[in-house]
């Protein structure tokens, strides 16, 4: 073992002086140690190899590589600790019971109506943009076919999306839609505080009665009053 160490540093000392290294120097010490002398006595190519075998940077000028080689060894510094496991999740409480409301059945069961009354039928439709709804063919049968079918009187459209200078060309589009402006009448509320934003709309069949219909004011310094959401019928 010594004469495989004693090669491996090419060091000049007699066979007597390893008998008499103590048994408590360790043989990385031993085989990493070099004197300034020999590493100047060496190229910059093998000092640069053993830098290497160190795992030392290997740039720099021939005494900066001296210098580093001659540095007594450090241990290596231990990692960062392991991350702390997250911290457990508290259990989910179950869902308190809450009353419900009553409610009926839909669709609801008609009730009697009495001599000389009538049944008023409304819809409400979130059309998301009316105008193109009113451009797509499957748009206005759908609406004439919800009208038709469910014999509506009074219809609401929300998110209708207009500016007060849609108006007339939508409105006339509208009454087409739903077979001729004779038959009905509407109201509008359209947002001025940003364009293409909100807007209302009733829509109520002439026999229903001459109602007045108009956008509902609650607060004219708050915004929400120029959002055009509120119709009062």
């Amino acid at each position: 073992g010594c004469r495989m160490l004693h090669t491996y540093m090419r060091l000049p000392l007699p066979p007597r002086l390893w008998l008499a290294a103590p048994a408590s120097v360790s043989m990385s010490h031993i085989s990493m140690s070099h004197s300034d002398a020999e590493l100047a006595s060496l190229t910059v190519a093998a000092l640069k190899e053993r830098l290497r075998e160190r795992g030392l940077r290997v740039s720099g000028r021939k005494a900066d590589l001296i210098e580093r080689l001659s540095a007594p060894l450090s241990s290596p510094s231990p990692g960062p600790p392991p991350p702390l496991p997250p911290p457990p999740r508290a259990p989910r409480r179950p869902n308190s019971a809450r009353p419900l409301v009553p409610i009926d059945a839909t669709p609801r069961k008609a009730g009697a109506v009495g001599p000389g009354a009538r049944r008023l039928r409304a819809a409400s439709w979130n059309v998301a943009g009316l105008r193109g709804l009113l451009r797509r063919e499957e748009g206005r049968s759908t609406l004439r076919r919800l009208v038709d079918e469910e014999g509506v009187d009074v219809l609401m459209l929300q998110e209708t999306k207009l500016q007060e200078s849609h108006v007339a060309e939508v409105e006339a589009a509208l009454y087409e839609a739903l077979g001729g402006g004779e038959a009905w009448r509407a109201a509008w509320a359209c947002s001025t505080a940003r364009k293409g934003y909100a807007g209302v709309s009733t829509l109520w069949r002439r026999r229903v009665g001459d109602a007045a219909c108009r956008p509902l004011s609650v607060d004219p310094a708050h915004e929400a009053d120029r959002e055009g959401r509120a119709l009062l019928w």
